[in-house]
């Protein structure tokens, strides 16, 4: 996968902004979280690329969600990871998350909106109280 260069222009400006949403306590909370459950620390100290994968997401919600059935593709190809981040935003429709508490599979994957990735978990975890 090619990686994107530097933005400038509009584009420098939307990631700035997007970069200004991301709240360092509460994806410290969301780590905390997925840790406790999971039962181990993430892979590394980077957010994103401990998510990215898509594998402790999926598992995260199989643990919760019995009904969530997605096999978890352990494949470390592009195609593979994006497939669990894929499956994992299905499923949490099929846990009753609305569209919009929902994250685009490219928010993770390319680093695009991480303040919304942490958005939609923090919703499942308010969610799986209701």
């Amino acid at each position: 996968m090619a990686s994107q260069g530097p933005s400038f222009g509009m584009s420098a400006e939307v990631k700035r902004k997007l970069d200004g949403k991301r709240n360092p306590e509460q994806e410290q909370k969301v780590r905390e979280f997925i840790e406790f459950h999971l039962g181990e620390p993430f892979p590394s100290d980077n957010y994103q690329e401990s998510l990215k994968n898509g594998i402790l997401l999926c598992r995260l919600l199989k643990k919760f969600h019995p009904g969530f059935t997605a096999k978890i593709d352990k494949g470390k190809m592009p195609f593979n990871q994006r497939c669990n981040v894929e499956n994992f935003c299905e499923g949490l429709k099929t846990f009753g998350l609305q569209e919009m508490e929902l994250f685009q599979v490219n928010d993770l994957f390319e680093g695009k909106n991480l303040a919304q990735v942490t958005a939609c978990i923090v919703a499942f975890a308010r969610h799986r109280h209701q």
